[in-house]
């Protein structure tokens, strides 16, 4: 697809007779209007090259941005099975552990193992060696901002449970936001969440209530901006501009074909419909008198 092919007015004057040249026009006068028309077609397509550019550049503006650090705990990288996070530790990267500890789960000693990881290698489970454990992340958001939060969440297949009831606990912005049931060992569940920011400042934290060394594993968080109200979106904020070049294109091209068109006309660089006709019907009346 190209989008910088030149559009020509289709009222400009410079329609050719048989002889290819142009009506009403002569001489070097035909090679100026000619040059003049080409320069002007051609700053006309510089104009819409640039609103093309625009308005794709508008279209695919529109991506939502993720707020969050390692949603899928792959820092630091686990060389065992799991790697135990004390609380007050700052080793996972981007979050706070707090309550006793938690693990990092890794499929280094079963590579491909999916029931360890929901995406890339490794996860999270709340319930350290040992448990309680949750761990927390402050979130840079915008006041009345609306905004996605994903995750995906499985039980420890170490663990005998079928599923851990109430075994995972959401809070967004320090209010509980669910409760959760984690699903049998092996199988990952996929939780959404639409979600507004009532400041700059969101804290986001999961925890687990239980007691053992084995429990809800986390993996995949993300925070994805839907709608922040503070700004503009860049997408509308291009499209207007977009429209606003195409609009000065066309009032351009509307003023040039009419300067063009009967300003020639007036000063007799082109005749006006008609008059050449006239002429003849006049030189053939005179030959016959």
């Amino acid at each position: 697809m190209s989008f910088c092919s030149p559009i020509f007015p289709s009222g400009w004057p410079w329609r050719t007779n048989q002889t290819g040249a142009l009506r009403g026009i002569s001489g070097p006068r035909a090679v100026s209007v000619l040059s003049k028309k080409f320069q002007t077609s051609m700053l006309h397509t510089k104009f819409q090259c640039l609103a093309s550019l625009v308005f794709v550049a508008a279209c695919t503006s529109n991506v939502h941005a993720v707020i969050i650090v390692n949603g899928d705990f792959e820092q630091p990288i686990s060389t065992n099975w799991f790697l135990n996070i004390p609380a007050g530790s700052n080793v996972l990267t981007g979050w706070t552990v707090g309550g006793t500890s938690v693990d990092i789960h890794s499929t280094a000693h079963l590579p491909g193992d999916s029931r360890y990881a929901y995406t890339g290698n490794q996860s999270v489970d709340l319930l350290g060696s040992p448990g309680p454990g949750s761990i927390a992340q402050d979130l840079s958001t915008i006041a009345g901002g609306t905004y996605v939060l994903n995750f995906a969440v499985s039980t420890n297949p170490t663990d005998l449970r079928q599923g851990i009831v109430n075994g995972l606990l959401v809070y967004w912005d320090n209010v509980l936001l669910d409760t959760i049931t984690t699903p049998t060992p092996g199988l990952w569940q996929l939780y959404s969440y639409t979600v507004t920011a009532l400041s700059n400042f969101t804290p986001l934290r999961f925890a687990s209530p239980g007691v053992g060394d084995e429990g809800p594993l986390l993996d995949a968080v993300s925070v994805e901006t839907l709608n922040t109200h503070a700004v503009p979106e860049p997408s509308s904020v291009a499209i207007g501009l977009a429209m606003s070049i195409s609009g000065l294109i066309l009032r351009r091209s509307r003023r040039g074909e009419k300067r063009v068109s009967w300003g020639q006309a007036r000063r007799g660089h082109i005749a006006p419909p008609n008059q050449g006709g006239n002429r003849r019907r006049n030189v053939q009346k005179a030959c016959s008198e």
